[in-house]
């Protein structure tokens, strides 16, 4: 198994996982696995050779699963499509992944005043850090140019999970920092989680959605996911994976 972070993150801190306790729970399944570590901020595109590339070093051969949180998702999309891995590839599970984008993308991209520069390209800019990836996370250039570059592959099984922000219970059951977001984007696209709406999360089979934030879905903050049961999103899909055979 194949575990994709998302954009901006890393998949270890220390010895914290991205992935709160997927790791040991695998292990205790005996379940072979990887953590991807994948440049932060670069697109999916470039993020999908490095995502091979270490694929192949760690399994050279056999069938695998890969589970991809946010954008890690489409890097597993591009991969199978693009770069000749769909024989390789049994399942791809995707966790909150931006299928038909983000209008946050949308937003971050608009030009600062009178400059082209936008807001997000000159704060990372001023980081030291390349932005590549939110041009490939806008609505429209997932809805028309992604569809055409990763179609499903029929030997790939596709399923994907999420979850949204209760609209009453949002500051119980989500970050501060979702809290404006979730709002917005509800009025655009539906319900979400304060990143991305349940309607761009769905892709393949959809497995469940859960009452919570984008940070939930993996355990963040440790272990602290303000009541979504990470620990029961996993264990589905591990049934489900198994059940079907993967």
């Amino acid at each position: 198994m194949v575990l994709i972070h998302g954009i901006g993150a890393r998949s270890h801190y220390g010895p914290i996982h991205y992935f709160f306790g997927l790791p040991g729970l695998l292990s205790r399944e005996r379940i072979r696995h990887i953590s991807v570590r994948l440049s932060p901020w670069k697109n999916f595109m470039q993020r999908a050779i490095e995502l091979r590339e270490q694929i192949v070093a760690h399994f050279p051969e056999g069938k695998l699963n890969l589970i991809g949180h946010s954008m890690g998702g489409l890097d597993a999309r591009y991969l199978i499509s693009q770069l000749d891995f769909g024989d390789r590839i049994e399942s791809l599970t995707t966790i909150g992944t931006p299928h038909r984008g983000t209008p946050l993308a949308t937003m971050a991209l608009l030009p600062v005043g009178s400059r082209r520069r936008t807001w997000a390209r000159r704060f990372f800019s001023t980081l030291g850090y390349p932005i590549e990836a939110l041009d490939c996370l806008t609505p429209d250039f997932c809805q028309r140019e992604l569809v055409a570059l990763t179609p499903p592959d029929p030997r790939v099984a596709y399923y994907s999970m999420t979850s949204a922000i209760p609209a009453r219970e949002i500051a119980k059951k989500s970050l501060p920092l979702f809290w404006l977001s979730n709002r917005w984007i509800r009025k655009i696209d539906g319900e979400n989680d304060g990143m991305i709406s349940v309607n761009s999360a769905r892709y393949g089979e959809s497995l469940a959605v859960f009452p919570g934030d984008h940070y939930g879905q993996i355990g963040q903050l440790l272990g602290r996911s303000r009541g979504l049961d990470y620990p029961e999103l996993y264990r589905m899909i591990l049934r489900k994976l198994q059940l079907r055979g993967h």
